[in-house]
């Protein structure tokens, strides 16, 4: 099973870092599959995707990136994109940690990003009564 949903943001003409998680979660959850991978996307350039603690302030991680967007490193360290294994329809990460998307264009802008979701299917429920697969007459 795959599954892409197309998601916008608006940003600013600063450095802007948008929790996405629940985006990401949604679409885990929409896709119905037990296990697999949640890969975010952003297409366009001037952002990246990134997972931080939620005890990081965004005040804080701004200011410690800023360095990085004037020097133009952060296009080197930040990914355009960011896959996430999930099992029994959870993201693997931990329960403090966020998906953010991190905008450092210096033009305000509507910003996509995109989930994909590959996922396996759950095994279709058996019969009551019934066990292993039907038997083949032939």
């Amino acid at each position: 099973m795959i599954l892409i949903r197309n998601f916008f943001v608006d940003t600013t003409k600063g450095l802007d870092l948008i929790k996405i998680v629940h985006e990401v979660r949604r679409v885990v959850k929409e896709a119905n599959t037990e296990n697999g991978t949640a890969t975010i996307v952003v297409p366009n350039p001037g952002a990246g995707v990134a997972i931080l603690d939620a005890a990081e302030r965004p005040e804080d991680m701004k200011k410690a990136l800023e360095p990085q967007v004037s020097s133009g490193l952060i296009r080197a360290i930040l990914p355009k994109s960011l896959s996430i294994p999930y099992e029994k329809g959870r993201l693997l990460i931990e329960p403090w940690q966020e998906v953010y998307l991190i905008d450092y264009d210096a033009s305000a802008r509507r910003r996509e990003f995109k989930v994909h979701v590959f996922g396996e299917s759950p095994p279709p429920a058996q019969a009551p009564g019934t066990k292993g697969a039907p038997k083949l007459h032939g």
